[in-house]
């Protein structure tokens, strides 16, 4: 069954789009997995990208709260649907009324969106308490196919060490993203994924096993931490790795 949802993207005004009412219609229209917020009064609820900031995407939509502060910056492509549970668990087509009234709300000429009440306690931006996720999202970077970085594949910590080089985020592709069970010990999970993507590989991954100078990056709650993966065992890297805006020097020349 087809419904009518609000298409924002970055940077453009929020558009009605027909589409099927199926899961891998939502997951195309946002480039991955699904997640739902519930930022506004009404029944109508936000599908966005569940590992957009982990991909990097575009940035679209900034909440800040009843004072001003900023509380979430949404990224990437989002959809905005009618959702009624009195009605069934499935989301359902936006009504002529809520579509022409968020079509002003979502439009890129509004800087940022301010929250109620309501939805500020419960919804995105509400950093008084951070609840453990059901699951860990965690990503395999390898080193981009270049002739330049030739030198550094496959090389150890203490290879790069000698060279006088160190791993720059800049220099990796992201070939494959995923969930996994959490584990209390992060070593665990690490060797966990070393099996999984050395024997058992996903059927869509495209990358060779993982091994030394691959990256992993996972994302437990709001937190994220790369790994290394080292000669024997992982190497934890510094937060500039995954953070390198924090360099004004690096900043100049990223692209995003």
């Amino acid at each position: 069954m087809k419904i009518t949802a609000l298409l924002i993207e970055p940077n453009k005004e929020p558009r009605p789009i027909n589409m099927e009412n199926e899961l891998e219609e939502f997951q195309r229209a946002v480039g991955g997995y699904i997640e739902t917020i519930s930022p506004f009064d009404d029944k109508v609820v936000l599908i966005i990208n569940e590992e957009g900031k982990l991909k990097n995407l575009e940035p679209n939509r900034m909440f800040i709260d009843q004072e001003g502060n900023v509380l979430d910056m949404l990224v990437g492509n989002m959809l905005l649907c009618y959702f009624d549970p009195m009605k069934g668990e499935d989301f359902q087509t936006l009504p002529e009324d809520l579509m022409q009234k968020y079509k002003k709300i979502l439009s890129p000429s509004v800087v940022a969106l301010p929250l109620s009440k309501q939805a500020e306690a419960a919804s995105i931006g509400d950093k008084t308490e951070t609840k453990p996720t059901a699951t860990v999202h965690y990503a395999i970077l390898q080193l981009k196919d270049i002739p330049s970085l030739a030198k550094e594949r496959f090389s150890s910590i203490k290879e790069l060490e000698n060279m006088g080089l160190q791993p720059d985020i800049d220099n990796y592709d992201v070939i494959y993203t995923g969930h996994i069970e959490p584990y209390e010990n992060r070593i665990d999970m690490l060797e966990e994924l070393y099996m999984r993507f050395n024997v058992d590989h996903p059927e869509d991954f495209s990358g060779h096993s993982l091994s030394v100078s691959d990256v992993v990056l996972i994302k437990e709650n709001e937190d994220i931490n790369a790994y290394y993966v080292d000669t024997i065992g992982f190497y934890p890297l510094p937060t500039e790795f995954v953070e390198p805006e924090q360099e004004p020097e690096r900043r100049k020349g990223r692209s995003r």
